[in-house]
């Protein structure tokens, strides 16, 4: 559960093998979870999710590290044309033809005591998945893809998914910010919430909406005491936390860098990221890669059955055609391989 706190709340642990099936509730007091660590660190042992990233952020939020090895059924369910995404209860009906029953779906995991039903629900999750899995690695294996979803399994291994930059969280935020300067202001405000909502272990909407931060950096400043003001007008908890005083203080902070003597730095670096994020026509002979990259991924993953944005997306396709590179992903693995068929043999020559 994690609508109302910054970090999710671990509610409900379930469990399967193909021996059994268990659930552990988290919520019982002192209960250490620390037993856990070795067998999802164990590499012997493959750990099977369903869209596993927000359940792999719980384990590295609370055990310092993440499971391995990782399979997860909805990247494996994609590389055999289930579709990109496909839900849970989607996945069990095509590969078991089991329809699960939904009417405790929307159950508060953190309410005690939970009834029968709603445990069988939750082991539900677990139970089916674990026959599911090796249906899926049997199919995997005919099309010789097995590789190819453990490999894409793997990254939600990296560390580095689950450790947020609040220098890079305004990147999140939607806004139509054209002047450096808001944008400095707006970087400034949000990486003040990223910590502070950290800190509080609070929900970073309910800690100072998205609203209200992008306002404030399109006025012009405004002192503490006219600050609290247009606070009001939106959804926070600043001023009820005590925290107006913190938060003027990187606003100050911010106002005071751009009008200062030495901003020439401050300004270069907040203009190149505003011009990342409407960047300038490319040139022609990029353009003509990008068409021809994407052209080439497009009939890879009609071929293969598979999602495009499976293979790459606009990101991985505008940065590898303008600046190859032998470490893009593009170039190594099963996409090179994939790709290869579909692109003439220069444009994977990155000596």
């Amino acid at each position: 559960m994690r609508q109302h706190t910054y970090w999710p709340q671990l509610s409900l642990i379930q469990i399967a093998t193909p021996e059994e099936a268990v659930i552990i509730d988290p919520l019982v007091h002192d209960l250490s979870l620390q037993p856990m660590a070795p067998f999802l660190q164990d590499e012997k042992i493959t750990k099977v999710f369903h869209s596993g990233r927000q359940d792999i952020e719980i384990f590295w939020h609370l055990l310092g590290d993440t499971p391995k090895p990782i399979f997860d059924t909805q990247i494996a369910a994609g590389f055999l044309g289930m579709g990109d995404g496909i839900g849970y209860e989607k996945l069990i009906q095509e590969i078991l033809g089991v329809a699960l029953d939904k009417t405790n779906q929307f159950t508060d995991w953190l309410k005690r005591p939970l009834r029968p039903a709603q445990l069988d629900y939750a082991l539900g999750d677990v139970v089916y998945l674990c026959q599911a899995y090796p249906i899926l690695i049997d199919r995997l294996q005919q099309k010789g893809r097995e590789g190819w979803v453990m490999a894409e399994s793997a990254s939600l291994q990296n560390a580095a998914l689950y450790q947020p930059d609040e220098q890079q969280a305004w990147r999140r935020i939607k806004h139509h910010i054209k002047h450096w300067n808001h944008l400095f202001i707006l970087k400034s405000l949000v990486g003040w919430r990223e910590l502070e909502a950290r800190r509080q272990n609070l929900n970073r909407g309910a800690l100072i909406e998205d609203r209200a931060l992008i306002d404030l950096a399109h006025r012009g400043f405004l002192e503490e005491g006219e600050l609290e003001k247009p606070l009001t007008d939106y959804r926070q908890q600043i001023t009820s936390l005590g925290l107006l005083e913190s938060f003027f203080s990187s606003y100050k902070v911010a106002h005071d860098l751009i009008e200062g003597d030495d901003d020439s730095l401050i300004q270069n670096t907040t203009q190149a990221e505003l011009k990342s994020l409407h960047p300038a026509p490319a040139l022609p002979d990029v353009e003509k890669r990008i068409r021809t990259l994407r052209a080439g991924v497009q009939d890879a993953a009609l071929t293969l059955g598979i999602p495009a944005n499976y293979i790459a997306n606009r990101h991985d396709i505008d940065s590898f055609a303008s600046q190859p590179d032998s470490d893009h992903k593009l170039a190594n693995g099963w996409r090179r391989e994939v790709l290869q068929g579909n692109l003439s043999d220069d444009f994977f020559d990155l000596d």
